[in-house]
C-alpha cells in the first residue's frame, strides 16, 4: 500500500499545474506551455503587464484554445498563445456585432474592426 501511495504521489507531481515554476513545456500539464514572465508584454488583447523578472522565471500557463480570443503577438512576447496545431488569425467584422470584445487596431475599414481568434493552422495540419 505504501508503494502505491508513493507511486501515486510521484505521478501527481510529474506535471506542473498552472502557475508552477518550469524550465520546459514538458514539465507542464497537457494543454499548457512553459511561459516566460517578461518585463513587458507587447500584446493588446490580454493587456498583461508583468513586473520586472530579472531571473527570467517561467511558469506553466494555459494555451488559448480553438475559437478563443487571442493576440497575434503572444508567441513573440514569450506567452503561450494558441494551442499547438492552431494559429491566431484575424477576421474583419462589423463593429456593431462585437458586443464589447477586445480588438486590435487599426480598424480595417469604416464600420469594421479586426478580431483575432485561434483557428486550425492549415499549414501545420498538412505537415503532420
Amino acid at each position: 500500500m505504501l508503494a502505491f501511495l508513493i507511486l501515486a504521489s510521484f505521478l501527481a507531481s510529474a506535471y506542473g499545474k498552472i502557475g508552477d515554476d518550469c524550465l520546459v513545456t514538458s514539465e507542464c500539464d497537457p494543454g499548457e506551455c512553459c511561459q516566460i514572465l517578461q518585463k513587458y508584454t507587447f500584446g493588446f488583447v490580454h493587456s498583461t503587464v508583468t513586473l520586472s523578472n530579472p531571473f527570467n522565471n517561467k511558469t506553466c500557463q494555459r494555451y488559448d484554445l480553438m475559437g478563443e480570443d487571442c493576440d497575434p503577438f503572444d508567441k513573440m512576447s514569450g506567452l503561450c498563445g494558441c494551442e499547438p496545431g492552431s494559429m491566431c488569425s484575424g477576421q474583419d467584422v462589423l463593429t456593431s456585432s462585437l458586443h464589447g470584445r477586445a480588438t486590435l487596431p487599426p480598424t480595417p475599414a469604416p464600420g469594421y474592426t479586426r478580431i483575432y481568434t485561434c483557428v486550425v493552422d492549415e499549414a501545420a495540419a498538412h505537415t503532420g
